[in-house]
């Protein structure tokens, strides 16, 4: 299914009907970086000391998402140490889609996991799910760092990424992880066959559809404080 213009407008008009309602929710699962600030530009991160090749093809990506109007490009797949600025990266491209009146969204996995229980009996949750799966350009932060269970990763996870994947609609991330260890991760701490099972569902959603980098250096948090 190839995505054009005229889909991305339609999708636009419904992201901004989901967000009226989900609104408050949405604004608590952003990602608010203290470190870091979402007025940050992809330009302004040329001074800081990350991989090159990694802020190139982020520009590049979007580039080729805002003007083509065949197949989307693949996500993107940032992983490595604490505090060496994947999220950071992250913000500055949800800026730079918010210049250009792209909707997009930075959501914390564990912020998200927490925000949906809490929404369980406030009318609010299918809502925000709906939203997560539609908006155009979703990146889900931190994968890996949440507290994995059969709800969360099957419930939620796998159909999100199913839904996104089936309609070609780009999800990007970041990770402590790469993808191998992601995958034990998602086996929890006492695999079954089941698990197994369901861990490799998950990763056929990400590894086929992300473009993989690594990101090293120092971490900026500690030359912060």
């Amino acid at each position: 299914m190839r995505v054009t213009q005229t889909d991305i407008e339609l999708l636009k008009k419904k992201v901004l009907q989901l967000e009226k309602s989900v609104y408050l929710l949405t604004q608590q699962v952003y990602s608010t970086n203290e470190y870091s600030s979402f007025n940050t530009s992809l330009q302004e991160l040329k001074f800081f000391d990350f991989n090159t090749e990694v802020l190139r093809y982020v520009i590049q990506w979007i580039d080729k998402f805002t003007t083509s109007d065949l197949q989307p490009p693949l996500g993107i797949y940032i992983n490595g140490p604490f505090g060496v600025g994947k999220t950071f990266i992250m913000e500055a491209l949800v800026n730079q889609l918010s210049s250009l009146n792209i909707p997009s969204a930075l959501v914390s996995v564990p912020d998200m996991y927490r925000k949906l229980k809490d929404t369980f009996n406030k009318g609010t949750t299918e809502a925000f799910v709906t939203y997560l799966k539609t908006v155009p350009v979703l990146i889900l932060d931190d994968i890996g760092a949440e507290n994995v269970s059969p709800w969360g990763r099957d419930e939620i996870l796998g159909p999100l990424l199913s839904f996104r994947a089936r309609r070609n609609f780009p999800t990007l991330f970041t990770s402590n992880y790469n993808l191998e260890e992601l995958y034990d991760h998602f086996l929890g701490t006492e695999p079954t066959n089941k698990s197994h099972m369901q861990a490799r569902k998950i990763m056929e959603l990400i590894t086929p559809y992300v473009t993989c980098f690594e990101l090293s250096g120092p971490n900026m948090r500690i030359e912060v404080l």
